[in-house]
């Protein structure tokens, strides 16, 4: 009974796996994929693999209703309320539970069929700060706008690097982490591995040897990586898809060993919360299997299988595959599956090795593929990309080589492609590329980017703009003194782009915009290819380190284009310092001389007045010259003599006038009593005043006068007191309302 029971549950739990839904993968191109804005509205099929009864078109994340045609392709109504204006859409189907998920997405453009032209914005030179050969694109922070995440492989440590979308084309300062922990990440695809709505990042380092995979936190940040290990170190490619069909993502990576004659793959099955199984390995001693990768249902049986660029391995649907099938002889380093002919059967592109050409295998829908058809070679393609630039309903590619140029070829519908279309790029050697609308306006876009210094980023817009090319991007200033101007610096400004720009406005903002200066011959605009200047000067109105920021506000995308400023500023000064000997030693009535040096600080060049204080009594303090003047570099000297005065003969009250206030009065009482009594005494004589006795009066009035600063012959010290007395030389500066004041001390001894 039991034996019975168990056999009923193992099958019964069989049953419920193989019930999951699978999550359903979309092939390219939609049909249709681009429509006018302001039409009516249409039909959209979209084929694929994995589609269950019950799955749903999603358009920018909202159901369209959905008619299940079968497992390989679903019809969807899109509504003309959803196509007003122009827009890129994004495409999604999601399958329902038991297991199901959601599609990665596909694009949809709402625009007018025109001509391609391409608008290289500014660069960015030295954005990405360090080496590596690997970018993708996707929504990583919810905001609706594509940001893009490419690896760094150099200082401050290797890892990832998010570039957040503005969306008119520009994106932020990449912010890096040290995630990753390796240098050569080329191979990178973006996929929900945790079905948390949040997209994850899967990569691969010959570094470490590790596959990674960076869950996304939905801000445009990502956990640490969890690290994924494989038996080859040297990798070829990767692939996401639904390969055992239980409603979770799993991941495939393609290796190869120059060591030995062996390709091989390892098949991680993903658990559904960003975590993978022990990897399934395949290893071959073929060693035309390999090389890079791409998954799809190519015999149309709803079982994803994997190919390369001459091999085939079909799914078995339980993430195992089958014996590989190899074809031709081809290699190459980038390869794409899409249906180019419009037969609804996979296609593959392969860019190769030299001489460099792209080839087309078109695909029979049993899993086996026609001879290649090799388009002319472009130097050396390494990277491709496919999508409708033009909006005519067909699929186009694009791709870059090792000599910056860019090229696109525009596809005929039929499994052909018109003549390429060569464009150069300010962009160094090319190492990855992206298709995406990075301005919202309904076209594809192009993202390159450089594997080598400066390592670049390249954008490229479907248009024609003004492109705001500033250099530099930063201006830093020698240190300068507070208060003078530095030498100017150049910023210059060129339209780059394709069109006439509109300079609306140059300012200078931030915390300390005020301390820097610009004029400039920009004037209101400027016509393609003619650049301006901008000079910029530093005259600080503090000490320490100053900084603001240059802005120049246009027509182009990313306005206000802005440049970096700073500079250190030092707060000029001077010194006073007493030359040796500071201390002195005299007797009373002898001078003291003393020098005392001034010297500038930081380029000081003004006169400091000099003053002394703290001499003696019965001493003056003299400073000659009473100022001085400093040019910036050299010192300058002043004298300093302190001349006292020596000790009286005779009387040693030091003099000082005649009585005052009362004393005044009192005398000036007794004079004239006397007076009185004299001339009392001459009429009683001789009955008229006498001429000697006013004589005589005169002299005792003049004894008056003098007896009070008399010291009354009691032989004290009248010259300069004896002791130890500190002198205080300054100089001051002052200019407004700014003062310097500096001093330094002397000591005088007067001696007995």
């Amino acid at each position: 009974m039991r034996t019975a029971c168990f056999v009923i549950c193992v099958v019964f739990a069989s049953v419920l796996a193989q019930a999951q839904n699978p999550v359903p993968f979309v092939n390219q191109p939609l049909v249709p994929d681009a429509t006018a804005p302001g039409g009516p509205s249409f039909t959209l099929t979209v084929n694929g693999t994995g589609f269950v009864p019950g799955a749903t078109v999603n358009w920018n994340g909202v159901g369209l209703s959905t008619t299940f045609v079968n497992q390989g392709q679903l019809a969807a109504t899109v509504p003309a309320t959803d196509i007003t204006t122009a827009e890129t859409a994004s495409i999604t189907v999601a399958n329902p539970a038991p297991g199901g998920g959601t599609s990665a997405a596909q694009f949809f453009s709402v625009t007018n069929q025109a001509a391609v032209v391409f608008t290289e914005l500014d660069s960015g030179t030295g954005l990405i700060p360090g080496e590596g050969n690997g970018i993708v694109a996707g929504d990583f922070n919810g905001n609706g706008k594509l940001d893009l995440a490419t690896p760094q492989g150099e200082a401050p440590s290797p890892g990832m690097c998010v570039l957040l979308g503005v969306g008119d084309g520009t994106f932020q300062a990449p912010k890096c982490s040290s995630a990753l922990g390796a240098s050569d990440q080329g191979f990178m695809l973006a996929a929900d591995f945790n079905a948390d709505g949040k997209l994850d990042i899967a990569t691969a380092s010959n570094a470490s040897g590790h596959a990674l995979v960076l869950l996304g936190k939905g801000d445009g940040t990502f956990q640490d990586a969890a690290q994924l290990s494989v038996p080859i170190i040297a990798f070829n490619g990767l692939a996401v898809g639904d390969f055992n069909h239980d409603g979770k993502l799993d991941l495939i990576v393609a290796q190869f060993d120059d060591l030995l004659p062996q390709e091989s793959y390892s098949v991680f099955l993903g658990n559904g919360d960003g975590t993978f199984s022990a990897p399934v390995v395949t290893t071959t001693s073929n060693p035309d299997v390999g090389g890079p990768i791409v998954a799809g249902d190519f015999d149309r049986d709803g079982k994803l299988d994997l190919a390369g660029p001459d091999f085939i391995l079909l799914g078995n649907g339980d993430g195992k595959f089958q014996t590989p099938q190899t074809f031709g002889n081809l290699s190459g380093y980038s390869i794409l599956a899409a249906d180019v002919d419009g037969d609804a059967k996979l296609d593959l592109i392969v860019a190769g090795q030299p001489p460099g050409d792209i080839s087309i295998l078109l695909g029979n829908g049993d899993g086996t593929f026609q001879s290649p058809i090799n388009l002319p070679p472009e130097i050396l393609e390494e990277v491709l990309a496919a999508g409708d630039l033009n909006a005519d309903d067909r699929l186009d590619l694009a791709t870059a080589n090792s000599n910056a140029v860019f090229f696109y070829l525009l596809g005929n519908g039929d499994g052909t492609f018109q003549s390429s279309i060569g464009q150069s790029m300010n962009t160094g050697v090319s190492e990855a590329i992206q298709l995406g609308d990075f301005n919202g306006d309904g076209r594809m876009d192009v993202a390159v980017r450089s594997g080598t210094q400066p390592y670049d980023l390249g954008i490229l817009l479907q248009g024609q703009f003004p492109a705001a090319n500033v250099l530099p991007n930063s201006l830093t200033f020698s240190t300068q003194a507070t208060g003078s101007t530095s030498p100017a610096q150049k910023v210059t400004v060129k339209n780059a782009g394709t069109s006439t720009m509109v300079v609306s406005g140059i300012s200078l903002g931030g915390a300390d915009a005020g301390d820097f200066a610009q004029i400039n011959t920009c004037g209101s605009s400027l016509a393609v290819s003619v650049s301006c200047q901008i000079s910029v000067t530093f005259t600080p109105t503090a000490g320490g380190e100053r900084t603001a920021s240059l802005s120049v506000a246009d027509s182009a995308p990313g306005s206000p284009q802005t440049v970096a400023l700073s500079g250190n500023a030092i707060v000029p000064d001077f010194s006073v310092t007493a030359n040796s000997p500071t201390t002195q030693t005299v007797t009373s009535g002898q001078a003291a001389n003393y020098t005392v040096t001034i010297s500038p600080i930081n380029g000081f060049n003004h006169s400091v007045s000099m003053s002394c204080s703290g001499a003696p009594a019965q001493s003056t303090c003299i400073v000659t010259p009473d100022s001085a003047t400093l040019n910036g570099t050299d010192a300058t000297a002043v004298h300093v003599a302190v001349v006292t005065t020596g000790t009286a003969m005779g009387l040693t009250q030091a003099a000082s006038g005649p009585p005052k206030g009362g004393s005044l009065a009192v005398w000036a009482g007794l004079a004239a009593m006397m007076w009185t009594g004299l001339m009392v005494a001459s009429v009683r004589r001789s009955r008229r005043p006498s001429y000697r006795y006013a004589l005589a009066f005169l002299v005792l009035w003049s004894i008056g006068l003098t007896l009070p600063s008399c010291g009354g012959g009691s032989g004290g010290n009248v010259g300069t007191p004896f002791g130890t007395y500190t002198l205080t030389v300054t100089g001051t500066f002052t200019a407004g309302s700014n003062s310097l004041e500096h001093s330094t001390q002397l000591t005088l001894v007067v001696d007995k």
